[in-house]
């Protein structure tokens, strides 16, 4: 493949252009990354080295979102405005899409199971669970006049069994947690809502950017950033991460970040999460670099400012941890323990 030609993107562009979704390959040590608002498809070799091995321009205008992968699955989820694109890693050129009735049109959000057959799919106050096997989907219905899902935002992720799925929401400005519980099937049934007690809420855009599950699934971990604590302390308030049980929905720990946390001035952020597989660290990916805090604790551990602003992170069994940033993708090497 030509690099000079493929979406008109050289060589050094990829390596060091801003890279946005983050997949990891389920068996090879490589993964997939995308470029200029998801037009571009770029394939990487993790080692001996990280180097760009693929080049794949994506059709279409619009912005799309992802690629989304899981632990074991063979496909790749992208979201668009009006559609939820599958592509196989063994066949990256080949395109299908979600049928047309499993989606809303606008601000989608999706993830996957584990083993890659159900996919979330979330949209303005409606969660589905699509059996992409077997083309079946379900659904969990309103209740009267309570709404389990957000407006403004909703924003899915499995346990790392795929027994649960925990949605991050905001209708209003106000930011919530529901947990669900999935079938094997993908019927799903209702949880628990986390209500944040004791973050500020009112007169503050509360908008949950990222959802990371510990390894042993016993704990969930949010991002919220643009609360009400912002318009008080502009220039050191980064963001609130907030950690709960998955069991009993109360809360473990939370921490709000700020400049001297984060290591350097910077500014309010959609960030990034991501446990270690050991479970002992929380990787928060800022416009800065990484936070590293204590997953038990929330204590601070230290920080990277050396990546530049991190747009997605994943970690594999096979692969570490890695960082899709606007300086290129990452290794990060974990903090002590």
């Amino acid at each position: 493949m030509s690099w000079a030609t493929a979406a008109g993107l050289a060589l050094p562009e990829v390596m060091g252009g801003a890279q946005e979704g983050l997949a990891i390959h389920p068996n090879l040590r490589q993964a997939a990354t995308t470029m200029r608002s998801g037009s571009a498809l770029i394939v990487w070799r993790l080692a001996p080295a990280i180097e760009p091995i693929a080049l794949l321009a994506l059709a279409g205008t619009e912005l799309r979102r992802g690629p989304y992968g899981s632990v074991s699955g063979k496909t790749l989820a992208f979201v668009t405005d009006t559609s939820v694109e599958l592509r196989s890693w063994g066949n990256l050129d080949s395109v299908t899409e979600l049928p047309a009735r499993f989606l809303d049109s606008g601000g989608m959000d999706v993830a996957w199971s584990p083993e890659g057959r159900l996919l979330a799919v979330a949209s303005c106050e409606r969660l589905i669970i699509v059996d992409v096997e077997h083309g079946v989907h379900h659904e969990v219905p309103h209740e009267g006049d309570h709404y389990y899902f957000g407006d403004w935002a909703s924003l899915p992720q499995f346990s790392p069994d795929g027994r649960r799925v925990g949605v991050a929401n905001t209708m209003q400005g106000r930011w919530w947690h529901t947990m669900l519980t999935v079938a094997a099937d993908g019927t799903i049934e209702y949880g628990f809502d986390y209500g944040p007690d004791g973050i500020p809420q009112a007169g503050g855009r509360n908008i949950p950017s990222a959802v990371a599950f510990t390894p042993d699934g016993r704990r969930v971990a949010i991002w919220v950033y643009r609360g009400a604590v912002e318009r008080r302390n502009p220039s050191e308030y980064r963001g609130v991460v907030v950690v709960i049980d998955t069991t009993t929905g109360t809360l473990v720990w939370r921490r709000h970040i700020d400049n001297g946390t984060a290591g350097r001035p910077g500014e309010v952020y959609p960030a990034a999460l991501c446990f270690t597989l050991d479970g002992a660290s929380l990787a928060i990916g800022l416009d800065t670099g990484i936070i590293w805090l204590d997953a038990n604790t929330g204590a601070p551990k230290t920080a990277d400012t050396t990546i530049g602003a991190v747009n997605a992170l994943a970690c594999a069994h096979h692969t570490g941890m890695l960082a899709a940033t606007k300086t290129g993708l990452h290794q990060l090497e974990h903090p002590p323990t």
